[in-house]
């Protein structure tokens, strides 16, 4: 018997082939990177809040894809990657 291993990176590639997947992953990368660069930063959700001059709440519920920030939303207080 033959195993074949299969990577993320080509799971994803097929997941991504579905318009509605694309769709929601897409919406949904903006939350997941905004959660990964706080903690990376070390930064709680009411530190970014007030770094950011909004409500722990409102912080958390962008990370959860619940609610969308405006472009002027000041994110930068994350800062860059790496």
């Amino acid at each position: 018997m033959i195993v074949k291993t299969i990577t993320h990176a080509d799971v994803k590639t097929g997941f991504l082939k579905d318009p509605e997947f694309r769709r929601v992953y897409e919406e949904s990368e903006a939350a997941y990177q905004l959660a990964r660069l706080r903690i990376l930063r070390g930064l709680t959700r009411q530190e970014l809040a007030d770094r950011v001059g909004m409500t722990q709440s409102i912080v958390a519920r962008v990370e959860s894809g619940r609610a969308n920030p405006s472009l002027r939303t000041p994110w930068h207080a994350v800062g860059p990657p790496g």
